[in-house]
Formats: structure tokens, sequence, C-alpha cells
């Protein structure tokens, strides 16, 4: 697996394991799912991935890192095959925000009869520097949903609701600044990253620069979302990275769109809550 990192104001000539830290880890976690390790060592006390499988909603939060929903029913993982892999590393060194896409190759496990399969993730995951090493902290993965179909739903008011987040909580002024961000434009910050990555809720859909993302922001999003009900803001224990996973709707005045989003955020100069990465997850 190939790692690219892409590390905020780090002196260039700086002694760096990083990357080769990260893609280690990264490794660890394919591989305890391939092997069905039970607690491998690659995640933090209480990780939690956020999965949702596109056509029959959200599957909600994997606790300590389970493998994916895609495994139900017997499953197991066989294979994967990976794909713009970005890794961007926190301001101060201590998180970093990895996101990638993954074809998954399942098999059918203890059950007999039962077809070997792929799946699509776009996967968003958060690590954080541990005395023990990187360590998964949380993240989503999401499967892309096909937007006439989604809309095709939505305008039947038959889009699937998905299972509601119970969690309600976390760092208030987290949960303020993305509060903020669903009726106004990106921060500058973001708006002038070159590295921010956004996923689509569509298939194929990914975009690389703050410019892209806050030029659409301001066109079709800000102003036009309505956060739907809990959500959570958790801060990475350096404190000054974090991410929050919601529900929100999208107006869209001819009909309104449901979406799950995991948005990262990190701290900028100053101290502000910046966005530096937005994933839209769907369902029909």
């Amino acid at each position: 697996m190939l790692v690219a990192v892409c590390a905020a104001a780090r002196p260039a000539n700086a002694k760096d394991t990083t990357q080769a830290d990260l893609a280690k880890l990264l490794k660890a976690q394919f591989d305890a799912y391939v092997k069905e390790t039970e607690n491998p060592p690659v995640f933090t006390d209480g990780a939690k991935l956020m999965v949702s499988d596109g056509s029959n909603g959200w599957d909600g939060f994997a606790p300590d890192g389970d493998l994916p929903h895609a495994a139900a029913e017997g499953r197991s993982l066989k294979s994967h095959s990976d794909s713009n892999m970005q890794v961007v590393v926190a301001r101060d060194g201590n998180s970093a925000w990895i996101s990638f896409g993954s074809t998954v190759h399942f098999k059918h496990g203890k059950y007999a009869g039962l077809d070997e399969f792929d799946t699509d993730y776009r996967v968003t995951e958060i690590a954080v520097k541990t005395p023990n090493g990187w360590r998964i902290a949380g993240g989503m993965w999401s499967i892309p949903v096909d937007n006439a179909r989604v809309n095709k739903q939505a305008k039947a008011g038959k889009q699937y609701a998905g299972n509601p987040i119970e969690d309600d909580g976390g760092d208030p002024s987290l949960r303020a600044a993305f509060t903020k961000l669903t009726t106004g434009p990106l921060d500058a910050t973001a708006a002038a990253r070159k590295d921010l990555v956004a996923f689509g809720s569509g298939p194929g859909e990914r975009t690389v620069g703050g410019a892209v993302l806050a030029k659409a922001w301001a066109g079709a999003w800000a102003n036009h979302l309505a956060i739907t009900g809990p959500f959570v803001a958790t801060v990475a224990p350096s404190g000054t990275t974090g991410w929050v996973i919601a529900d929100v709707v999208l107006d869209k005045k001819t009909h309104k769109v449901r979406f799950r989003v995991l948005f990262v955020f990190d701290k900028d100069a100053g101290g502000a809550w910046s966005l530096v990465h937005a994933h839209f997850a769907t369902a029909e």
C-alpha cells in the first residue's frame, strides 16, 4: 500500500518517520481484517468507524474497529485494492486524516453457497499519535450511490432515513464550528488549502483543493442544509484536530435529500477550527 503524506507546517529537513508509520498502521488494519484478528493493536480504546452501505442506509458505528458491514452473514474479507491514497498530518504532528478508495473483495466465509463479491468503499480515517504509536481513532466508510436513483427516491418521499445517530455531544466549540458552516461559506484557511479532499456521495465524486469545495459549498450547500438530529463532535487527544459525524438534509427546492457527513477540522494558526476534509454519504 502506497501512502502519500502531506505535512502542514512541518520543516522539510526534519527527520520524519510518519509516512512509514502510517503505512504500517493501514497495512496492519487490513491484515487484521483478512485474518479476522480480534482486538488488533491498530485502534484506540473506543474507536468508532461509521459505515454506510448505500442501498440499505446506515449501518451505524462499528465499535472497536469491527470489520465493515459487508462481512455480515459469515462473509470475510479476502483482498483489497486501494486508490487515491492521501494522508495529511496535522500542524502539530500529533494526528492525521487519511482518505482513499478501496475495492474490497469478500469471500463466502463459513457459510457455503454464498457468492464472493466486490464492494467499492470511500474511506476516511483519523489517526492519532499515542505512546504505543499511531492508532486509528475514528472515521467513516461509505459506498457511492447513483445520484439519479437517490433523487428519484427523495422526490417520491421514499429515501431511506437510515439508523439515527444516537450519540449527542462532544466539544462545544467544534459543534459550533460545524453548525456555523452549514449556514455560511468555508473559512478562508480551508478555501486556500491545496490538500483538502472532499468525497461526494456519488460514484467518482472526489475533488482536491479547498477552492473547489468552497465554490460548490457557496453555490449549493450553505444555507440549504438542516441538521436533522444528534451529532457527534470528537476531538483528538492533542486538542487540535476534531471530526464531526452528522445527519443533514439538503433542500434542493423541488425535493430534499438526506446525507450523512463526516467533516474533519484542524485548528489554524490562530486557534480557530478550520475544515480540512469532507466526506458525504447517502442512501436510496
